[in-house]
């Protein structure tokens, strides 16, 4: 563990995430269906990412003014000074305003991103293991690992397995009715997420003790799995 953190510590450790980001792109390219083309797949995921790193910059000042006025250089830091949620916002927004002024179709550039998500979600656990983010909590087991001064939960390692399994399925589903391989993804992903954060040391806690990222993951499974009935509802009264 202390090695690879050493070999990929930040900001050297985001070239896993972008490294996967790339071979993501590539797989969806080549799984690509008209309307959507290579070169707007390509426009859509770099307006996605300067949508997500301005955001996460932009929102971070605004939520810590002060901080900030006091040394502005940091925004320009390769490391900290970024709000996730403000990012996740921020690309949501992007990715919104670039399908409308395209003029492109939701489900079928959802079903075209899906191998790339599949991809930056195993670069994001990569990154999360060189960096020491995304720890786990507190763990006797004998595969716990010594971190932040105490053993936990390889949770970083759990999240490679599931992503990676993730990926091997979608890769390997057969050509649908446009958005059901998203959906199909997005229930996965929640579905090893939710089981897989309960063992996460950095969650957030909602009064109760409930988990937000556990809370989250049961929206988008629930979601998913809603819109998988309501597309085999769909075939099945074209059928008849």
């Amino acid at each position: 563990m202390e090695l690879f953190r050493a070999l990929f510590s930040p900001p050297r450790h985001w070239l896993l995430l972008l490294g996967a980001i790339w071979l993501g792109l590539n797989l969806s390219e080549r799984r690509l269906k008209t309307p959507l083309s290579p070169q707007a797949l390509s426009d859509l995921v770099f307006y996605g990412m300067l949508g997500y790193l301005l955001g996460g910059r932009v929102f971070y000042a605004l939520e810590h003014l002060a901080q900030v006025l006091q040394a502005p250089l940091g925004l320009f830091s390769l490391q900290g000074m970024f709000s996730p949620a403000g990012a996740a916002l921020t690309l949501a927004l992007t990715l919104g305003i670039f399908l409308r002024r395209r003029a492109l179709p939701l489900w079928p550039t959802l079903d075209a991103l899906t191998p790339l998500l599949a991809c930056a979600l195993i670069g994001l656990s990569l990154a999360n293991l060189a960096s020491g983010d995304g720890f786990g909590k507190e763990s006797n087991l004998p595969w716990a690992w010594e971190l932040w001064g105490a053993r936990r939960h390889p949770t970083q390692v759990y999240e490679f397995i599931a992503s990676l399994a993730t990926l091997g399925v979608i890769l390997r589903l057969r050509p649908a009715a446009p958005g059901v391989l998203f959906l199909r993804f997005l229930a996965l992903t929640c579905g090893w997420a939710l089981f897989l954060f309960a063992f996460r040391g950095d969650s957030h806690l909602l009064p109760g003790g409930v988990r937000l990222e556990q809370v989250i993951a049961w929206m988008g499974l629930a979601l998913s799995l809603w819109g998988l009935d309501r597309f085999q509802r769909s075939e099945a009264t074209h059928a008849t």
